[in-house]
């Protein structure tokens, strides 16, 4: 709330809202955003590994004259789910406006809503189908899970406006390719 002082003429702004100026610090303070991927803490075969599937590569294999179709799990999914994350943004930001949560709270619940929905796509994508010699290599015509290690690797980070983690990296998953 604002209380107005006028005195001779000229009026002076002044913050009787202490909560609002201190929500205000706070929010500049803590965690502004959360990565959700393949992480350089898995590896940098990984990070390859995921960034060859998301984007498709004519550049692999030896002699680098394999093709491998993009078969995206990341931006796919986020393209696909992206009303059903404003929803829940909205949701969230609402609870962090009613102090029943904090911000890094908040932004760890949509990291680990979008981390699983992106293990499913990683596990239910049929398309582009492997090539025969992949399927008979890999015994599984699943196109993104051979030994289940890029679906484990999914982790999101909440991070700060410095691109610093705050708190700790979500825990390595536990898929189990022989469960299917």
């Amino acid at each position: 709330m604002t209380k107005q002082i006028i005195t001779s003429e000229v009026v002076v702004e002044k913050d009787t809202d202490p909560g609002y100026r201190n929500f205000i610090k706070r929010m500049a303070s803590e965690a502004s955003h959360v990565d959700i991927g393949i992480h350089p803490v898995s590896g940098e075969e990984m990070v390859m590994i995921a960034g060859v599937h998301e984007f498709g590569t004519d550049r692999a294999g030896k002699g680098n004259s394999v093709v491998i179709p993009a078969r995206s799990f990341i931006r796919s999914t986020v393209d696909e789910k992206r009303e059903q994350y404003g929803e829940l943004g909205k949701k969230l930001w609402n609870k962090i406006l009613e102090g029943k949560m904090s911000i890094f709270q908040g932004l760890s619940l949509m990291g680990q809503q979008v981390e699983n929905d992106i293990r499913v796509k990683i596990v239910t994508l049929k398309e582009p189908i492997n090539a025969d010699a992949t399927i008979a290599r890999k015994k599984s015509d699943n196109p993104l899970i051979d030994t289940g290690a890029m679906v484990n690797s999914v982790r999101y980070a909440v991070k700060d406006r410095n691109d610093q983690p705050v708190g700790e990296m979500s825990d390595e998953g536990t898929y189990n390719p022989s469960e299917e």
